[in-house]
């Protein structure tokens, strides 16, 4: 049996985990300040778990206790 680990994020899932806009996070990729997404359809794309938590463990701030990113 293979194992898959790897998890998908839609954008609104990326949204409620970070607490950034999706206007926010789309100004940041090309910036290279946030992941890229994936593209896993025609019409569909998403993050990787992993490109996330990465993300958010080089942030110079910590977790709010609600998990979401804050920078009190």
């Amino acid at each position: 049996m293979i194992a898959i680990e790897e998890q998908f994020l839609k954008r609104q899932e990326v949204v409620e985990i970070t607490g950034l806009s999706l206007s926010t996070i789309y100004r940041q990729i090309p910036k290279g300040q946030f992941p890229r997404q994936v593209r896993v359809g025609p019409r569909a794309v998403r993050w990787r778990a992993s490109d996330i938590r990465a993300w958010m463990d080089s942030r110079p701030w910590a977790q709010g206790e609600d998990g979401r990113l804050t920078d009190d």
